[in-house]
């Protein structure tokens, strides 16, 4: 990062501590975030494959094992398509 936009940074941040980042810029500041801490894998896949590898150890459960253990998760009916999808997600 550059010091030419330091000053730009400083009032994000502000914005941010106070709740006022919102909309299409938040997404951005995540995927920024994210990326830098996973060592700027530079796309939204590579970001994807870093976070695969950093929680792989801890497991996986598909919706239809965590329905068995919390039968109050509910599976979105508005898309049929992808309704008939999510247990096995």
């Amino acid at each position: 990062m550059s010091d030419d936009c330091g000053g730009e940074v400083i009032a994000l941040d502000n914005q941010a501590s106070k709740g006022r980042v919102g909309g299409r810029l938040l997404p951005l500041l995540m995927g920024s975030a994210f990326e830098q801490a996973l060592g700027g894998p530079g796309t939204a896949y590579g970001v994807a494959r870093s976070f695969g590898t950093l929680f792989h150890a801890s497991g996986s459960v598909t919706v239809a094992e965590a329905q068995k253990a919390r039968p109050g998760i509910e599976i979105d009916t508005s898309n049929p398509e992808w309704a008939a999808a999510q247990p096995s997600w």
